[in-house]
């Protein structure tokens, strides 16, 4: 027995040892599983627990106007964030924090659920906070574990409302635009540019964020600065250098009336540089940081003036008279007309055709050629070159001119517009079922359902100005980087030739134009603003409006023989256009340049009264920002 109890306890010794080996084996395993196979993983849990990333945002681009003035800056503001993991679920830190902010508690839950799975992104909750609140806040901030304030750059408009819809604004990115910009650093709670120059330019704007690590307690609240974790600054966004003329825009807004509706486009024919690109009424791009008001959305969606609507580019209007040219140019292109051509006269009684009769604005012009006819902007001229070239020709022509397509302008909103073709009427009306003459009797003088922008019809102008050569409208000069000044062109659309268009032909059209202002006969030889030695050449247009008032048209170009402007204004319901579109005059507020006007914001200012930039040469700051391709 004895014997056998002695080989026993080897064996179990044995045993014993093995199990402890085992267990030994284990977890040196498991030691080095976690030392090695996970430890970036563990190693960013831990980061995640003890520390913050506290993002820096970067300073946008300013934006200039073509002499330099500062029409978009920034300045600093307080953003109030909470990082869900530090206030574990905690509802009097969401009950505290609503009541300093004075907001209500669902708003802070509502951000905070729209972040549910992104525990350690901080979520902005409040921006623009003000530095009484920003003080409450840091005298509780033991009690408010996941709380920080920031500093953000938020954007500054030193002209008010003035050029609204062109600049844009920013606003909180959305998913739809977080999902289609990955790589690009966004989060949420991220301002990006919506509509404008901010949108179309956001890239060279936005600059690149920095970020520096905070570290917390158990509860998350800050102990100060990680050490181990250096500091990545944020890089400013670039400037933007525009080819705006700001004073010149202010002009233009100031011009219309407080009920008034419309728009004013002015652009160097030479290459589409948009000097003035104005809608009226506008907006604040102020009120759009951040979270909008819902008050405030709705008040702007059910305002009737429909300020959110950029004219300019999105207002579809029948171009009236001033599309005349177009036909002009069509009777030449077919040998309808020539110099010496006239029609049956234009008396008392009208024209008529088939069953009809077609009369005109002032039925006592009698028997006119084509310059006479477009100085006293004859209907009953046109109807008979429109009968006689024929829809196919028109619209040929018009297609020609940019017409029924977008300009290609550089921000998003624009609008094609419309010119019937046989393929519409066919649609519209039925094979068959009508007739050619009966349709374009009406295109020819610009009625019918022929819609264009106010900027279709300076680019058309300024393809009559310029010989026949059709610009690219554009807003966007140059970029200029913060951190070393280098300055860079932005590559632009070369004008197209149009081929189609005779120069002698563009010259005639041009001296029936010149005599719309200078005339006897002229259709607008009584506006106030003409400049003794400067020739206008110019076209009134009356829209017919089944809506309501008639549209008011003016386009035109100068000086007439080295057009360096072109300028078109369009008076929504205003009436006529040699009554109204022409002879506008602007009351403009008399703060000098670089000043802003504070409107908008209920400011008072002294007025005074200043004509539309319908003399003002463009050519000296553009030759300027042409030096910049060469340094």
């Amino acid at each position: 027995m004895i014997g056998a109890d002695s080989k026993a306890v080897p064996r179990r010794a044995t045993l014993l040892l093995a199990g402890y080996g085992l267990v030994l084996l284990f977890l040196f395993l498991r030691v080095g599983h976690l030392q090695i196979a996970r430890h970036d993983f563990l190693s960013t849990l831990s980061d995640q627990n003890r520390l913050r990333p506290a993002v820096e945002q970067p300073v946008r681009g300013r934006i200039y106007d073509r002499h330099e003035l500062l029409i978009v800056d920034n300045r600093s503001s307080w953003t109030v964030t909470v990082s869900p993991q530090d206030y574990r679920d905690d509802d009097t830190v969401i009950t505290n924090l609503a009541a300093i902010l004075g907001i209500p508690v669902t708003r802070i839950e509502d951000r905070l659920s729209q972040r549910r799975g992104h525990l350690y992104t901080p979520v902005p909750i409040a921006r623009d906070v003000p530095f009484d609140v920003v003080a409450r806040l840091s005298e509780r901030r033991p009690e408010l574990p996941g709380v920080t304030i920031q500093m953000e750059p938020r954007r500054r408009y030193p002209y008010g409302m003035t050029a609204a819809h062109i600049l844009g604004y920013l606003r909180e990115i959305n998913d739809d635009e977080l999902a289609s910009s990955q790589g690009e650093g966004y989060i949420f709670g991220d301002l990006v540019g919506k509509e404008g120059l901010e949108r179309s330019r956001e890239k060279e704007l936005k600059g690149s964020k920095g970020v520096r690590y905070l570290e917390v307690d158990a509860r998350g609240r800050t102990i100060g600065p990680a050490a181990d974790r250096s500091v990545q600054p944020a890089i400013q966004g670039s400037d933007l250098i525009t080819t705006l003329d700001i004073e010149l825009q202010q002009t233009a807004e100031a011009a219309f009336h407080d009920t008034s509706r419309g728009a004013v486009v002015a652009m160097d024919p030479r290459d589409g540089a948009l000097l003035v690109l104005a809608s009226v009424p506008s907006f604040d791009p102020r009120d759009f940081s951040g979270v909008l008001d819902a008050a405030m959305w709705d008040s702007l969606n059910s305002n009737e003036r429909k300020p959110l609507i950029n004219r300019a580019v999105a207002g579809l209007y029948p171009p009236a008279s001033a599309f005349k040219v177009v036909t002009t140019l069509a009777g030449f292109d077919q040998e309808v007309i020539d110099l010496t051509t006239t029609f049956d006269p234009c008396v008392p009684g009208g024209w008529p055709l088939g069953n009809r009769t077609f009369h005109c604005w002032n039925e006592t012009h009698g028997r006119t050629t084509i310059v006479e006819a477009i100085e006293q902007s004859c209907d009953v001229f046109f109807y008979q070159v429109g009968v006689e070239v024929g829809l196919r020709p028109l619209h040929r022509m018009a297609r020609a001119f940019g017409l029924g397509e977008v300009t290609g302008l550089d921000i998003a909103g624009e609008v094609a517009g419309s010119f019937p073709d046989a393929a519409y009427y066919d649609r519209t009306i039925g094979p068959g079922q009508w007739v050619e003459k009966g349709q374009v009797i009406n295109l020819a003088i610009g009625q019918g359902e022929i819609l264009v922008t106010p900027l279709q019809m300076a680019r058309l102008t300024a393809a009559v100005a310029n010989n026949g050569f059709l610009v690219t409208p554009y807003l966007a000069e140059a970029t200029r980087r913060r951190e070393d000044g280098e300055t860079m062109l932005i590559e632009q659309t070369p004008p197209r030739h149009m081929s189609a268009l005779d120069p002698e032909i563009l010259a005639v059209v041009r001296e029936g134009m010149v005599r719309v202002v200078h005339g006897e006969n002229g259709t607008a030889k009584n506006v106030a603003w003409r400049v003794p030695g400067l020739q206008v050449a110019g076209k009134t247009g009356t829209g017919q409006n089944p809506h309501g008032d008639n549209h008011a048209w003016f386009t035109c170009f100068a000086p007439a023989d080295d057009p360096q402007i072109v300028v078109t204004v369009l008076v929504e319901n205003g009436g006529g256009g040699s009554a109204v579109a022409a002879p506008m005059r602007a009351s403009t507020a008399e703060t000098g340049r670089g000043k802003s006007t504070g409107a908008g914001r209920g400011d008072t200012a002294r007025f005074r009264s200043r004509p539309l930039p319908v003399h003002a040469g463009a050519g000296g700051s553009r030759d300027r920002l042409r030096l910049l391709r060469h340094g």
